[in-house]
């Protein structure tokens, strides 16, 4: 009697869906949250080209996890997002949810359940490097909830193994509160040259359950792109925040072109993402012009962080 063997395929709610990795060398990547058709359905990430939400049950049993730590895979965790939500401040639940608010986004919190949701943007970087990632993390909770929601950024080459934190990326608390729902705090980092030329890159934005009552963070407006490598003997302009000047192997001269009203942190960082110089300054005042000696490092390409409240300001520089 021959046997016959049935084989029953089930797709469990939550699971993992196709990626489409966006290829960066045919155009940037650029992702706001104003089409509401992008989301509709619970846990359906389908409409959404090239990213995805997870829940991240138990990838800590901690509150207040510096989501730095965090760096296992997540993926077996529920891929997740609360599809129309129009009020921020009475969604309590954690996770990912899309918030058809006036200036619409997808935001995340943490919770006792969602331990450290985040967001994952495929990019196949073939053909680019120097690669330039932009968005911005908008407080959205105006409830009497007030935590101090860390948020992480990471990166992996492929799709298996741990992800690599990037230090330049990671804001301490983005948010405000209680009863506030006003920060805006812009990310703006050049990724690892490891990130360069690669099929598969996976970047990683993280949050984790904070001590006190959680609040939404959006995250918005993200840009992807190719930017140009910048040596230290060019100028470099972000007329919004510094001119960079100087000689290799030399001092770097930075000139802060409006004040920064929170401490400002300054730091270098190899090509393998070892961080080799830090300098910690207080409140900026406008023209303020500091002085850096890189003499003493070997020659070869550094990433320059100049960090603050108001936001990231990043760099390559070739010493």
């Amino acid at each position: 009697m021959r046997k016959i063997y049935t084989f029953i395929f089930l797709v469990i709610a939550g699971s993992v869906q196709a990626q489409t990795y966006h290829n960066l060398s045919g155009g940037p990547f650029i992702q706001n949250w104003s089409n509401l058709a992008l989301i509709t359905t619970a846990n359906d990430w389908s409409g959404v080209p090239s990213i995805q939400g997870y829940r991240g049950d138990d990838l800590t049993t901690l509150t207040g996890t510096d989501p730095q730590t965090i760096l296992a895979d997540g993926f077996a965790t529920p891929l997740n997002v609360t599809a129309n939500q129009t009020n921020p401040n009475t969604v309590t639940s954690g996770g990912i949810c899309e918030f058809e608010i006036t200036d619409p986004v997808v935001a995340f919190q943490g919770s006792g359940t969602s331990d450290a949701p985040f967001l994952v943007i495929f990019l196949n970087t073939t053909g680019t490097s120097n690669i330039r990632l932009k968005y911005n993390l908008r407080d959205i909770d105006g409830s009497a909830d007030n935590s101090a929601q860390q948020v992480a950024l990471q990166y992996r080459i492929g799709t298996t193994g741990d992800f690599t934190n990037i230090p330049a990326g990671y804001v301490a608390d983005a948010s405000t509160g209680p009863n506030l729902a006003t920060l805006v705090t812009a990310v703006d980092v050049l990724l690892p040259s490891a990130c360069d030329n690669q099929a598969q890159v996976q970047i990683r934005i993280i949050t984790t359950n904070a001590p006190n009552t959680d609040e939404f963070i959006g995250v918005d407006d993200i840009d992807i792109r190719q930017d140009a490598p910048a040596s230290v003997n060019n100028i470099i302009r972000n007329p919004n925040y510094v001119r960079i000047a100087g000689n290799p192997g030399s001092d770097l001269s930075i000139q802060f072109n409006q004040a920064v009203s929170s401490d400002v942190q300054i730091q270098f960082f190899s090509a393998n993402g070892e961080m080799v110089l830090q300098k910690r300054l207080g409140r900026i005042i406008e023209g303020q012009v500091e002085r850096i000696s890189l003499g003493h490092l070997p020659k070869g390409l550094y990433l320059l962080s100049i960090k603050s409240k108001e936001g990231t300001f990043t760099t390559k520089v070739v010493n």
